[in-house]
């Protein structure tokens, strides 16, 4: 009996054993079959390989401005704007890096720079310049009114300093910010600017808000602008180029990138900003509150002869708020003390009576509402204190975020030709007066010496004005700008007031 029970416990024991064999050999199987259908499926994914620029943030934030790889770069792309690429895996992702040419480290070897512009800082040229590079120079200076020799020394997708105060970091922004088009406007500008402004904003900007960068080009004339940017910019399905076949301005052409952009929240910068981290979503936060707000940052400087990323880090004194004279023009201004008290912290966004026309957010509701610009505005000039005026007096807000930051070049000249000889901006501000000054007009004819000049016929925006039930500019300047300078000591624009003061 006992032997009995001795050989069931065996046969017991050799079927458990084949029973757990065959458990492992399923389980190796299954293994192996599923790593094959994962390594399968990387495969697949490398045979479509996706391309985006190298040092985001996060991998995870910035994968929708994913682009096909082309087999091989584009050979007809001339010396002045070729550009090597370096491909980096990262996972099962490819990451494609613009790097600087070879006869670019040549001239860093030569002039003895190492990662020059990083962080924003300057470029330090020796004190004797070799003849060539000399001549360089000279030639950028009397083609872009910039080094821009200097600027083409300086990475495209450069690193710059997060400069937000700290208490920046601790702001909490909607969870509903609006997805933006990015809108830059470029005539005959320098391919190194245009590009560097566009990979600050790929850089620095959350998928989830960047739907597209559009390039208006207002009928460039450099070889470099035709094909070879739109060969370069082809990889990158985010970024959008609109021509017009003819010169339009930068006021039109913005015009054009608003009817051709998504939305529905617009950014409208130059072709010659970077921006900062940390940029995009104070501006927006504003417009999720309220649609009828329209943002600006605070504006730093690029410097035209060393490309520094110049910025006051004083929370006290770095900002300004923006104003006007009397000729129209816009003017930098302390901000009052009645506006500080409105304040409760030093994040809140700052009531600002106009804007410079060099960036600004809106959405696109909203600005096609207002009539985007005048349309018979030419080139550049008043557009910016016309839709200030739209967006205080028409029901919206103008607001200046102290989280905000981008840098503007400011040129001591334009480097293109007005096509009308320059008068454009005197009749832009002689037909802004005309529609939205209202009693306050006068002043403007006393600063600018108006005599009877030909701006063209207005009925068309006096109506707009009139549908939109604007209120009036008497309103906007002692609810908005109730700081702003008279002339002769005139507080009131009463014929008799001025005739006493005169």
């Amino acid at each position: 009996m006992n032997r009995f029970f001795r050989r069931c416990s065996v046969l017991k024991f050799i079927l458990l054993a084949g029973f757990i064999w065959f458990l492992v050999f399923t389980i190796l199987i299954s293994s192996n079959e599923e790593s094959k259908l994962k390594i399968d499926e990387l495969k697949s994914k490398r045979l479509s390989p996706k391309i985006r620029i190298k040092n985001q943030p996060s991998f995870n934030d910035f994968d929708d401005d994913f682009a096909e790889i082309p087999r091989k770069l584009q050979k007809n792309i001339t010396s002045h704007i070729k550009i090597d690429h370096t491909i980096i895996r990262e996972d099962d992702y490819i990451y494609l890096v613009p790097e600087l040419r070879e006869d670019i480290l040549n001239y860093h070897k030569r002039l003895n720079l190492v990662n020059p512009g990083h962080m924003g800082k300057p470029v330090i040229l020796p004190p004797v310049i070799p003849l060539d590079i000399q001549e360089k120079i000279n030639k950028s200076y009397e083609i872009f009114a910039i080094n821009e020799f200097v600027s083409s020394l300086i990475p495209l997708d450069r690193e710059l300093p997060d400069i937000r105060p700290k208490y920046c970091h601790q702001v909490n922004y909607s969870n509903n910010l609006p997805v933006t088009s990015v809108i830059m406007v470029f005539h005959n500008e320098p391919f190194s600017q245009i590009m560097r402004s566009v990979f600050a904003v790929f850089k620095r900007t959350p998928k989830n808000l960047l739907g597209e960068i559009l390039l208006v080009d207002d009928c460039s004339t450099r070889d470099y602008l035709k094909k070879p940017l739109e060969d370069y910019i082809g990889k990158y399905p985010k970024i959008k180029l609109v021509r017009s076949p003819t010169r339009v301005g930068l006021i039109k052409a913005r015009m054009i990138g608003c009817v051709n952009a998504q939305g529905p929240a617009l950014v409208f910068m130059d072709a010659h900003i970077e921006v900062t981290p940390g940029w995009i979503q104070p501006l927006l936060d504003p417009l999720a509150k309220n649609p009828n707000a329209s943002t600006i940052p605070v504006l730093d400087a690029l410097d035209p002869h060393t490309i520094e990323y110049r910025y006051n880090d004083n929370p006290e004194t770095y900002m300004d708020h923006l104003g006007f004279e009397w000729n129209l023009i816009y003017k930098w201004k302390n901000i009052p003390e009645w506006e500080k008290k409105r304040m409760n912290n030093p994040c809140e966004p700052i009531r600002t009576p106009t804007m410079i026309g060099a960036f600004f957010v809106i959405m696109k509701e909203f600005f096609e509402m207002l009539g985007m610009y005048d349309p018979e505005y030419e080139i550049w000039g008043a557009e910016n204190l016309e839709l200030s005026f739209k967006v205080w007096m028409c029901g919206g807000e103008l607001y200046q975020i102290p989280c905000s930051h981008a840098a503007h070049m400011f040129r001591k000249k334009h480097p293109y030709t007005y096509p009308k000889g320059g008068g454009e901006v005197r009749r832009n501000t002689d037909r802004l007066s005309e529609v939205w000054l209202d009693e306050y007009q006068r002043f403007y004819h006393r600063a600018t010496n108006f005599q009877n000049r030909n701006f063209g016929d207005v009925t068309e925006q006096k109506k707009l004005r009139q549908n939109l039930r604007c209120k009036s500019f008497k309103w906007y300047i002692e609810n908005i700008y109730p700081d702003v300078s008279y002339p002769s000591n005139v507080q009131d624009p009463s014929p008799q007031q001025e005739k006493v003061a005169s």
